[in-house]
């Protein structure tokens, strides 16, 4: 089971944004996405989620092409938290959270003592069961950002996509979010995240896609990708890669100012 992107482009006009991008989120697996800004990261999830179509290439969901399943089949199997998260203000917490139920509910059919009992899972998993009464419009960024990934869950989907989970969110949030992906896929989802903290990034991927300039330009374990030679290849010169001092073996990068 997997979400494969094969030779996928696009452009915005005249401006290539992707360029053959390749690679596959297997089922229980988590795949961080990196590169400097523009680089095509939310492009990409766009056109994993199908709001765009290629321009070429293809993306399949568990062998079948993303273009011959429906909304409602591919909303039962992937769940977005977006990078800017809007919410309907005049909504209570627990109704946005309780909107992740809908892809598998019938036509105008009520939720379930299930659709309920997994609601209330999703919220008390990040952290935002305290408040289920509250409306959205009185929530801080965080709590906001907390409340999609909540509702995402609350979808139960195969595969997770996060667009920069962890912003707008203080350290321990952040690291909060990144511990309910890895969890997710310990539990036999697919999570990709997009991030900017190349630490984190190396901390919690079981892998890394960096994007450069639409070109995907290297694909493996953290360690081996997170490298000093490629980051100053990618992000410019006033960077620093230390190894020695984690005592994981995880890499730590510096800017060098």
């Amino acid at each position: 089971m997997s979400l494969r992107a094969e030779a996928l482009s696009f452009s915005y006009g005249e401006r290539p944004v992707l360029r053959e991008v390749a690679f596959v989120l297997e089922a229980g697996e988590l795949v961080g996405v990196v590169g400097p800004n523009g680089a095509g990261k939310s492009t990409l999830i766009d056109l994993l989620t199908r709001v765009r179509a290629p321009g070429s290439g293809r993306v399949s969901l568990d062998g079948v092409p993303l273009s011959k399943l429906s909304r409602l089949e591919l909303a039962r199997k992937i769940a977005v938290v977006p990078q800017a998260v809007s919410l309907p203000h005049a909504f209570s917490v627990g109704d946005i959270v309780m909107m992740g139920r809908t892809p598998h509910l019938g036509f105008l059919a009520p939720e379930s003592d299930e659709d309920r009992e997994i609601v209330g899972a999703a919220m008390r998993t990040t952290d935002v069961w305290e408040f289920r009464d509250r409306l959205v419009g009185n929530l801080s960024g965080g709590e906001r950002q907390r409340v999609a990934f909540a509702r995402a869950l609350a979808q139960q989907p195969r595969y997770l996509l996060l667009d920069e989970p962890t912003a707008h969110l203080d350290l321990r949030y952040q690291v909060e979010v990144l511990r309910y992906a890895r969890d997710a896929t310990r539990r036999g989802l697919g999570a990709l995240l997009v991030l900017h903290d190349l630490n984190l990034c190396a901390r919690v991927c079981d892998r890394v896609v960096v994007l450069s300039e639409g070109v995907v330009v290297a694909n493996g374990l953290p360690r081996t990708v997170v490298s000093e030679q490629l980051l100053k290849q990618v992000y410019g010169p006033d960077v620093r890669v230390l190894d020695a001092l984690d005592p994981d073996g995880h890499p730590i990068v510096l800017p060098t100012v």
